[in-house]
């Protein structure tokens, strides 16, 4: 007799939708990455302007204004793209929270697995034993 487990394709299916989740978790978690990024960048470049002041003063008020003008467009940016990385966070813990529910059914199902495979060793082992029982039983009526 041969272990067959009845819910083993619902297993299988949990196991590759675990899979998917975590490719699509990894997916979510570059963009927030490459944003965090951009973020980065724009703050380095503000800092940039910002931490030079000896070179400004010798400067034109025309480059002064232009330089002010993309510092404040950076700061603008880099609001608009803390909202976006706020926005994929919140997606990101979504989709945290369905891989821990998947992964939950999952283990869930190899726990029954295993629980059913004991059982059926069990139950294998005892009609082992029984089958040696009766064999035996029938060697001492021979030889009688």
């Amino acid at each position: 007799m041969k272990f067959k487990f009845r819910l083993e394709k619902t297993a299988h299916f949990f196991q590759k939708k675990e899979k998917a989740k975590q490719l699509e978790l990894a997916q979510i978690k570059f963009e927030m990455e490459k944003v965090q990024s951009q973020i980065n960048e724009l703050e380095n470049e503000n800092k940039k302007v910002f931490s030079s002041n000896s070179s400004k003063r010798e400067m034109p008020a025309a480059w002064l204004k232009m330089l002010l003008d993309r510092v404040d467009f950076n700061c603008e940016s880099v609001a608009q793209l803390s909202e976006e990385v706020a926005k994929i966070q919140a997606v990101f813990d979504l989709k945290k929270a369905e891989l821990l529910k998947i992964t939950q059914r999952r283990k869930a199902l190899e726990k029954l697995r295993d629980k059913k495979w004991d059982e059926f060793k069990v139950h294998r082992s005892r009609k082992d034993q029984k089958q040696l029982d009766e064999n035996y039983q029938l060697l001492e009526l021979i030889k009688k």
